[in-house]
Formats: C-alpha cells, structure tokens, sequence
C-alpha cells in the first residue's frame, strides 16, 4: 500500500516534473491496481466533502446529474461484476433510485467497497449491492430523511422526524394549554403547508427502497429475505435510536444486524489496493484547484467518477486526444476530461439541494 506520505511525495515529484495532471495520475494508477487484482470492474463514487467544508452542501451530494457520470464511465465495459467504491455524505433519494436502477440494469453482481464512509443515502445505495465491503476504520449511516429548511437562523438540514415529533409536542401542549399558543406559533409558522405529510412519505420511501434492495439483490437467497430486509431498513432509519444523522455505524453493528457486510482486512492485498484510491482521492481532492483545470470559476475538486482501467481508443480516433488511460472525472461544477495533456470542458452543471 502507498501510505499518504508516499503518495504525497509522488505527486510532488510529478508536479516538479511539469504534470498538471499529477493527481490524475496517480489516481489512475491506483485503480488500474486494483482493477488488475480484483478482475472485476472497478468505480470510483466519490465527494471532497471532507477535504472541501466551504462548499455549499449541495455541489458534494448526490444529484441527478450524476447518473450522466454513471452513463460515461460504464461506456464500453463488459462482464457482470462491479466494485464500486464509494465514499459520499449523500444526496437526495430519488437521485439514489435513478443511479441504482442504472448501476443494476447493467451489473448481475455488485460490491459496495467503503474505504471511510458513505452515510444517508450513500447508505442506501450500499444497500443495493449484494456485499458490503468495509474497514475497521469505515462506517455507514442512519437513513433517516432529512429537510433543507429556510428557518429564521437561515437554511437548516432538519430530520423529518424531528418535524413531526415539534408538532406532536405542540399540539399537545396547546391542547393543554391554549396560552402555549403564543410560544409555539412564532416557530411554526417558519414550516409550509403540507409538511407533515411530505416528512411522512420520504420516511416512508427510504424505508421502502431500502427494503426492496435488499430483497432483490443482498438477500434474494434467502427465505426470510422480506423480513430481515424490512428489520434493517426500519433499525438505519429509526430517528429515535439515533438521535443524529451523523451516527457511524460500523461493521459490527451492519452484521449484528444479519447483513452481507464483510472486512475488508480479511484480504491484506485488497485493503492495501482500496486504501492506496482511498489516499490518491483524497489527495485529489484537498489539493487540486481551479488553478490545475484553468477554469476561471472552478472551486476545488467536488465529486469524481471514474473507472479504473486501460482502453485502447478506435483506430478512426487521433493519437494525440487519447494517449492517456481511459478515466472519466463528473464533477458536480464541470465536466472535465485530461487526454494527452488536452482539456476539455463541458458546460456547468448546477445541482438542486439534497434531502437525505
């Protein structure tokens, strides 16, 4: 493995070489090592969330346009098998839905490989696979829905529980006592109409997708598949148990609960290789900058999609665009692509905010 160190000064000596392109090449290596380990396709799902806390939330979630990354990257790949590694806050659910139904409509066998962490509705989307592969080190989240609110302290990520429990309270406290009305109504009436309502089916959706991927892919063997599945979707979004979003629920905790969750330890070869994308990522992510894409507008590394193997470009297509290994970058500002030192930008993407 290539600790963060060895890395950091593999891209030092890059750069003193005149490679602008330094992180992308190291990245590149790293998933072409991995890919020739496993044989099996290998995917990069990954946001600069940690590395990129001035960003608006929404630029490191899942959106919609992500799928279009999905789309570029499983051009022209074969077999059935999948390792997506995976490393994201989360996003909105329905954008989940649409990537999962892209990812399955294309791969029989899927892994979820989670270096750090992949919470909300990363978690969801862990849940799609038919295995979980995780460190000691990594974690999932509670799959709880959450609410992006404009509140008076400004836009609040406020869980749907916690919306519905505020009105029970305040119903019946004024119940008791119309007086409370003075106290409750300056607070509620930052809430629109039909919120209980709408906080009642997005629990109700994370539940219901989350219980019918694990039905159809982790647990289709087994005879007792409906019911495990509809147990661990209830236990990741049960709001009261966790009192946070931001809860990581390790190993033990995912096969206490029965699920295909495996370490990722178990095969020294394979930690070393998942670590070594894990590091250049965040690598890519800390350091890279507007500066490296000459983009004038360009805020720092957001999200990445990329595929971790060589191609050999059509005999039509000139040497000079595609001398470098086939990788796909979607960021959620631009869609850049480095081949042979050319650039190519595509126009902006703007995404919407995210609710999970």
């Amino acid at each position: 493995m290539s600790t963060w160190g060895q890395l950091l000064a593999r891209l030092q000596e890059l750069r003193q070489q005149g490679r602008a392109d330094a992180f992308d090449i190291i990245r590149r290596e790293a998933l072409l090592d991995l890919h020739n380990y496993t044989g099996r396709n290998v995917v990069l799902y990954a946001s600069g969330h940690l590395q990129k806390p001035g960003v608006a939330p929404n630029l490191l979630a899942i959106t919609n346009e992500d799928v279009e990354g999905f789309m570029e990257v499983f051009h022209g790949l074969s077999g059935n098998s999948l390792d997506l590694v995976l490393h994201s806050p989360g996003g909105r659910v329905e954008a989940t839905e649409a990537i999962v139904k892209y990812i399955r409509s294309k791969f029989r066998h899927i892994r979820a490989i989670i270096p750090h962490e992949a919470m909300s509705a990363a978690t969801m989307l862990a849940c799609a696979a038919d295995e979980i592969i995780m460190g000691r080190q990594s974690y999932l989240g509670p799959i709880d829905p959450q609410f992006q609110l404009q509140t008076s302290l400004g836009v609040q990520s406020v869980p749907a529980q916690a919306i519905l429990d505020q009105f029970a309270r305040a119903k019946r406290e004024c119940t008791e006592d119309r007086a409370n009305l003075a106290v409750w109504v300056p607070s509620l009436q930052q809430y629109g109409p039909a919120l209980l309502e709408q906080c009642e089916h997005a629990k109700a959706l994370s539940q219901e997708l989350v219980t019918t991927w694990l039905t159809t892919w982790m647990f289709r063997r087994s005879r007792q598949r409906q019911e495990r599945a509809e147990t661990i979707a209830m236990a990741l979004a049960k709001h009261e148990t966790w009192r946070t979003h931001g809860r990581p629920l390790g190993l033990s905790y995912l096969r206490s609960l029965r699920m295909k969750a495996l370490p990722l330890e178990s095969d020294q070869k394979l930690q070393d290789k998942v670590l070594t994308v894990y590091h250049a990522t965040m690598h890519t992510c800390r350091y890279s900058s507007y500066k490296n894409y000459r983009k004038p507008t360009w805020n720092g590394f957001h999200q990445v999609v990329t595929r971790g193997y060589r191609w050999d470009a059509p005999s039509s297509t000139t040497s000079s665009a595609y001398t470098a290994p086939a990788t796909r970058k979607l960021h959620t500002l631009a869609l850049q692509e480095l081949l042979g030192g050319r650039e190519f930008t595509a126009n902006p993407l703007i995404n919407s905010g995210s609710c999970i």
